[in-house]
């Protein structure tokens, strides 16, 4: 993924979250935004369009019946497009919650609360290649 900018969508349902990351985003060189969505049917359908090499993803997103919120979605990721790096950013920070989106794929788990900072570190990391 060093090679170009990473293809990046933002998923949060809080309008003012993902102005900030994109903002974020647009001062970095190794991403770039090109699709957000506040819900996992939003979510699905810009992954299925834009096939992102990178999804931010929050988990308390408003989810469908079959898929009630992030982690669904975030399962749906590894199945559906395993070559996309996900860094899950997250309210719901918790150790059973952190292990739990690590097993299901996520590449990195942040808390929005303690680890935002982080944001940008772990993005050149993944796309550099050196995230571990």
């Amino acid at each position: 993924m060093h090679n170009t900018a990473a293809n990046t969508v933002i998923v949060d349902d809080v309008p003012l979250v993902r102005e900030r990351i994109n903002r974020l985003i647009n001062e970095m060189k190794c991403a770039t935004v090109v699709g957000e969505a506040d819900s996992v049917s939003s979510a699905m359908a810009i992954i299925e369009q834009c096939h992102p090499d990178l999804v931010l993803l929050d988990l308390g997103i408003p989810g469908t019946k079959e898929i009630p919120n992030g982690v669904g979605v975030l399962r749906w990721l590894q199945v559906r497009f395993p070559n996309t790096k996900t860094i899950v950013l997250t309210n719901y920070a918790d150790q059973e919650t952190r292990a739990a989106c690590l097993r299901a794929g996520a590449t990195a788990f942040l808390d929005k609360s303690s680890e935002i900072e982080q944001l940008s570190s772990t993005l050149n990391q993944i796309c550099e290649g050196t995230y571990k």
